[in-house]
């Protein structure tokens, strides 16, 4: 490890966002594949490094990843693809080959081919005119196809020529596996090239965070308690990186697996309440059969009730409808409340045997209101709700009526 350049202050010109976005989906990716033990850190030797152990500390897996965020092109010959393949073959000789561990070049960029012309095959040893044209040798490498034995040899070239260049003439007087690279045959350099796994991305097609929400949200440690809180994970999780980042030490770099259960934990209870509502498992036992809508509910027992306030009821019911899918479970869990509330309301209005006309309806709905915002209210004492504003309950109460499930007559 002394004779190698060292490298683990890492490159802040590859974007350090990058760094951490893959650290974390990394490690999750490990724990959803039934990792029993897993660390990982950020610049430790490359850009990420992680590790695997049994549940009796044995090492079952390695990983080193060099990530790079760039606006051009890459080919076998880009500078940064290059200096990777110097970093990695470092990294292969000191882990004396070891089968356990995983090389990983990740980029978010394209691809491009690469071109050997008289000024390359001039520079480069090994070339010859024959040799002049285009290739796609890192494309084949992305694609896991096999390289010609021209492509091979061209890769080979490319690579001696960089890896010997960063050892010459070194101030520290390192020298790496120099030796070694001097004499490497195209079998070796290809079992070596071969042992590593090539990432492309685009960057046009790529939404990161939702990317690693979702990640959080298929986590073993995810469960409906979480619901809605998968951004303040994703934030805690990004803090510990980048918190650890500063540590010299690389045990105190490392984030594990228990760590990350403890932050899905604290997600379920870091406003200090200590259950959450599962009412949302009523609607598996409610009997559908009403399926008019709003309108025709209110028409059904009131023929003149204002089109305008119909209108204006259907506003509210989807400004609630329109959180349904971002809240989840405790959207459902506070629909079933107010549903409960109002049909208890309705089902005394319906006992008094009065007509609903404007008047009555207009009140009734007032009434559902203000029962339901002050029941919702009363439950925040013991559960926890990821939103719960007096708007949302309001139109829970018209989004009820435009479903199946309340109106202010015995529909059959």
């Amino acid at each position: 490890m002394t004779n190698v350049i060292k490298r683990e202050a890492g490159n802040t010109s590859k974007g350090f966002d990058t760094q951490i976005h893959r650290a974390i989906s990394l490690i999750l990716d490990n724990i959803s594949q039934g990792s029993e033990q897993v660390f990982c850190a950020v610049e430790v030797i490359e850009d990420v490094f992680l590790i695997e152990k049994s549940d009796e500390g044995e090492t079952v897996g390695k990983l080193l990843e060099e990530d790079k965020d760039y606006s051009s092109n890459f080919s076998f010959r880009t500078e940064p693809v290059r200096n990777t393949l110097v970093s990695f073959f470092d990294q292969y000789m000191d882990h004396d080959k070891d089968p356990l561990l995983s090389l990983c070049f990740y980029a978010q960029t394209g691809l491009a081919n690469e071109t050997v012309d008289k000024n390359m095959i001039k520079s480069i040893d090994g070339l010859k005119e024959e040799d002049s044209g285009s290739y796609g040798i890192l494309k084949k490498l992305v694609d896991g196809n096999k390289l010609t034995s021209i492509e091979l040899k061209i890769a080979l070239s490319i690579f001696k020529k960089e890896y010997l260049l960063q050892y010459s003439e070194r101030a520290d007087k390192r020298t790496g596996y120099s030796s070694i690279v001097n004499k490497i045959s195209e079998d070796e350099f290809e079992r070596f090239l071969y042992s590593i796994s090539w990432n492309f991305e685009s960057k046009e097609d790529l939404d990161y965070e939702n990317i690693l929400l979702d990640k959080i949200k298929g986590c073993e440690f995810f469960d409906y308690m979480c619901d809605g809180r998968e951004n303040a994970i994703l934030y805690e999780l990004y803090y510990e990186f980048t918190k650890r980042k500063k540590e010299k030490s690389i045990i105190k770099k490392l984030l594990s697996k228990d760590k990350v259960e403890n932050i899905f934990y604290k997600a379920k209870y870091d406003n200090g309440s200590f259950m959450k509502d599962t009412s949302w498992k009523i609607w598996d036992d409610i009997d559908l059969s009403d399926l008019r809508n709003i309108e025709k509910k209110i028409s059904a027992v009131c023929d003149n009730y204002p089109k305008r306030r119909i209108e204006d009821l259907k506003i509210k019911l989807s400004l609630a409808k329109s959180e349904e899918f971002d809240l989840g479970k405790d959207y459902k869990s506070l629909k079933a409340r107010v549903y409960k509330k109002c049909n208890e309301h309705i089902m005394d209005l319906m006992d008094d045997d009065e007509p609903f006309d404007r008047r009555r309806i207009n009140q009734a709905f007032k009434d559902m209101e203000k029962l339901s915002i002050q029941k919702i209210r009363n439950l925040e004492k013991d559960y926890t709700y990821n939103a719960s504003n007096d708007d949302l309950i309001s139109g829970m109460v018209y989004s009820l009526f435009d479903d199946c499930y309340l109106a202010f007559d015995d529909y059959e």
